[in-house]
């Protein structure tokens, strides 16, 4: 396997790995609070804001729950939605327009949350799963009263979730252009990457074939420039140590051949009877 594809999987896999990592946390995080609870608490926020500002004078005049509760009856409240007026201390229900939680305390049925003047929760009732929020606080003259306005919420799936499945495709959309995007800069990253060493493997075969007019682009990173620049470096050194060697086998073939043409000349005359010097 090429160090071009090796590099190319390489990036494909933390790209996949990264959009995978993504995609996990985005789902573990909406299976924790999914969008439609954010949006439901949101509206119960809003709505007891605007029933404590109904009720308010009632309850610096000290009204009794009763009397609170008979004002709470006569307003108009969206949908399914039921307000219960709650001791803010304690969590006891001091009175409920469906009643059936009038004499308990809210805190026991599950842990709420308060950040700043905001109170979330979350109940079971009958069978039922309740959120609930609330506003702000309402000082009595005896005790801290609050109002709470609460809403059945059922508890789905998250690929049932509607507005999951609205937000799914997009993503998906969204997720494999990323990928597409990611893979073209990926292969980009790696050509660059991986040209100059093929320049570098290209020449050095070229050398081993025998022919040592080599040079290779100084181009890319830091590190391969400084292999390229070493390499081209070493190719001048062996040219180099080539010509030296044919500069000693020229000067040693040219000092040989005076003195054994002589050699070879007296000793023809020797064979052919002509020469009598000793």
């Amino acid at each position: 396997m090429s160090l071009r594809t090796r590099l190319l999987l390489s990036y494909t896999l933390v790209i996949v790995t990264c959009l995978a990592v993504i995609g996990i946390a985005l789902l573990l995080l909406l299976r924790d609070d999914p969008v439609q609870k954010k949006l439901l608490t949101g509206r119960l926020t809003t709505e007891a804001g605007v029933v404590a500002r109904l009720v308010r004078n009632q309850i610096l005049n000290g009204a009794s729950a009763d009397q609170i509760l008979r004002r709470l009856n006569t307003a108009s409240t969206v949908g399914d939605t039921r307000v219960l007026v709650i001791n803010s201390d304690s969590g006891a229900v001091l009175a409920d327009t469906d009643s059936s939680l009038a004499g308990k305390n809210l805190f026991d049925l599950g842990k709420p949350t308060r950040s700043g003047n905001v109170l979330n929760g979350e109940f079971d009732v009958n069978n039922q799963h309740w959120l609930y929020s609330s506003r702000q606080f309402l000082l009595a003259p005896i005790s801290r009263i609050e109002l709470i306005a609460a809403a059945p919420f059922d508890k789905t799936p998250l690929y049932q979730d509607p507005i999951f499945s609205e937000l799914l495709r997009p993503l998906l959309i969204a997720g494999l252009l990323a990928l597409g995007i990611s893979i073209v800069l990926a292969v980009i990253i790696t050509r660059s990457v991986t040209r100059p060493m093929q320049h570098v493997a290209q020449a050095a075969d070229r050398i081993a074939g025998g022919d040592y007019n080599q040079r290779v682009p100084v181009e890319g990173s830091s590190e391969v420039k400084e292999m390229a620049t070493n390499f081209n470096a070493m190719t001048q050194k062996v040219r180099d140590t080539q010509q030296s060697q044919r500069d000693f086998l020229a000067n040693v073939s040219h000092e040989l051949k005076t003195p054994l043409t002589s050699i070879q000349g007296f000793s023809q005359a020797i064979k052919d009877g002509l020469a009598n010097d000793s």
